[in-house]
Order: structure tokens, then sequence, then C-alpha cells
């Protein structure tokens, strides 16, 4: 069966690199300032699978992503830039759960508190961290509840 709709191409994985060509940023998009590289998706999964590529210590050059000590700049930067993820995450999911206000927090058990409380500090302590907090299995729930 033939259809119109296959697609044979395969999906490039685009770099953003800093001035010294360490890697910051790893994207399935040509997004502006990222450059096109030689690994296909599959590819670059089937090498890297889940290392860290952009912890301030890989660099691409001469289309072959490298692993040095890194410079104190480009691990700064990667710090920089992972702590800033980590805190637009920690508005995006935190602050809507913590500021729900008095009536909600009244109807959480003492168990569900305390865990609660847990979960905020380790959300306050997330750039020190750089672990994302597991939301509470009760905080759960489907995308038709929001």
């Amino acid at each position: 069966m033939n259809t119109n709709c296959e697609i044979n191409e395969k999906r490039k994985i685009y770099f953003l690199l800093d001035d010294e060509k360490y890697i910051i940023g790893v994207a399935e998009f040509d997004f502006p300032c990222h450059i096109e590289t030689i690994y296909t998706k599959e590819d670059f999964i089937a090498i890297f699978g889940s290392k860290c590529i952009t912890d301030g210590k890989h660099q691409y050059l001469d289309e072959q992503v490298l692993k040095s000590g890194g410079t104190s700049r480009s691990l700064g930067s990667c710090l920089n830039s992972e702590q800033e993820i980590l805190r637009s995450l920690r508005q995006e999911v935190c602050f809507p759960v913590i500021n729900r206000g008095k009536l909600w927090y009244d109807s959480l058990t003492n168990s569900q508190h305390q865990e609660l409380k847990q979960w905020y500090q380790a959300w306050l302590d997330v750039t020190e961290t750089l672990k994302e907090p597991n939301l509470p299995e009760w905080l759960k729930y489907d995308e038709g509840d929001k």
C-alpha cells in the first residue's frame, strides 16, 4: 500500500553552542541559534542514550561531540541554565498548588499536609539539588480535572 503520508527523511538533532563550542542545548527542531548536526534522532539516542551532554563538559568540534573537563565558564553557564529551567518549572508546577488557599489546606489530612510541606521544601531547594521533586501521588489528576 502506497500512501502520500510516508516520511522517509530522518529527523536531525540540533545543538545550541556557547562561544567556546560547548553544547548548552539539544533540540529535535531547528530553533534560532541552533546548528544542525550530523546526528539523526535515532543515532543520537543510540550513541548518547540518557547521558547529559549539556553539562558544560561536551563540545561539538569538527562534527564530533568531545568530552573535556570543561571550563569554569561553560560549567557555570550550564549550571545557570539548568537552574533557570528548574525555577521556571517550580513556578509552573509548585506555586499553583502551594497557593491554593485555606479552604483547600483545611481539607488535607495530617499526612498529606506533611508530604506537601516536604514537597514544597524540595522545590525551594531545587536550585541547589538540581533534582525535580516528584509530585505526591494524591496530587496527581487527569487532564480533564484541570
